[in-house]
């Protein structure tokens, strides 16, 4: 979609560009052209086409937001350990096993899943 819009001053311009450029929507000031992106597109030469890498860019924004989520994880059983620091108690008796023991192997798994994804999208998705 493009339309035409004049700004009355360069301040409503700043406006518009800080609110909607999140929102896929891109202005071409020397044309006085708004267009409004669909997520697969881009302005290349100042015409909209067809993102040639969205499906990768896609991926990639896919495993960054496991990688946050995993981060996030760590973050709350890092919090965990700090108690099974200060209170130590067995989580199983019968293996002997500690609580931080069990939180610190939580981590462990969690740090190797993000080094996959980490690895993931350096290696296997190239742009």
């Amino acid at each position: 979609m493009a339309d035409k819009l004049l700004y009355d001053t360069e301040e409503q311009r700043a406006a518009f560009i800080m609110k909607y450029n999140s929102l896929g929507i891109y202005d071409d000031f020397q044309n006085k052209i708004v267009y409004h992106l669909a997520p697969n597109e881009i302005i290349e030469n100042g015409v909209p086409v067809l993102n040639p890498n969205y499906e990768k860019e896609v991926q990639i924004q896919q495993l960054q937001t496991q990688i946050q989520q995993l981060t996030q994880d760590i973050d709350e059983l890092d919090l965990k350990r700090i108690r099974a620091i200060c209170e130590p108690s067995l989580k199983d008796e019968e293996t002997g096993e500690t609580w931080l023991d069990y939180y610190n192997s939580q981590i462990q798994e969690k740090r190797l899943q993000i080094q996959e994804l980490t690895e993931r999208i350096n290696n296997d998705i190239t742009i």
